[in-house]
């Protein structure tokens, strides 16, 4: 929006960092089982073209740091947003793409100059997603996205 900040770590924030980075293998397997486990269970629903599952190349590694589904339009990913919302599950959209920033704009971007970016950040919605989500907690989340689905595409 402006010039820019610093965002340099606190020493507090750089010992919590510190921390993590010491258990980085057992993090990366903890969020890599809630990832797993999100994949697993909502397959269906991508087989059945509800929806879209995120993909990782063969030749790539992920550090497992977010999980989301692509809905078919903004108006079902917010509908399924708010259904959650109502249930208690915290889930949300993610970052405005940068070309729709004020700061685009400065620079000559307008709507529909990059129709794929927009169109995914129209789609797709971030699942709850931490290392320590526990299985009754992750089968809740599955079962009410599933219902909720299911009850969206009756229209």
């Amino acid at each position: 929006v402006d010039i820019g900040s610093s965002f340099l770590l606190s020493d507090v924030s750089a010992s919590f960092l510190y921390a993590q980075l010491e258990n980085l293998d057992e993090i990366k397997e903890k969020r890599k089982a809630v990832f797993d486990f999100y994949y697993e269970n909502l397959k269906e629903l991508e087989d059945s073209g509800y929806l879209k599952l995120p993909t990782i190349p063969k030749e790539c590694e992920t550090n497992y740091h977010i999980f989301y589904i692509l809905l078919p339009s903004k108006e079902m990913r917010n509908s399924l947003m708010d259904q959650l919302k109502s249930e208690g599950i915290q889930s949300t959209f993610h970052y405005i793409p940068l070309h729709n920033s004020p700061m685009g704009m400065k620079f000559g971007y307008k709507d529909g100059d990059l129709p794929i970016t927009e169109t995914v950040s129209n789609c797709i919605l971030r699942l709850p997603f931490y290392a320590d989500l526990k299985l009754d907690e992750l089968s809740f989340i599955v079962e009410k996205i599933k219902e909720k689905m299911l009850d969206i595409n009756k229209f």
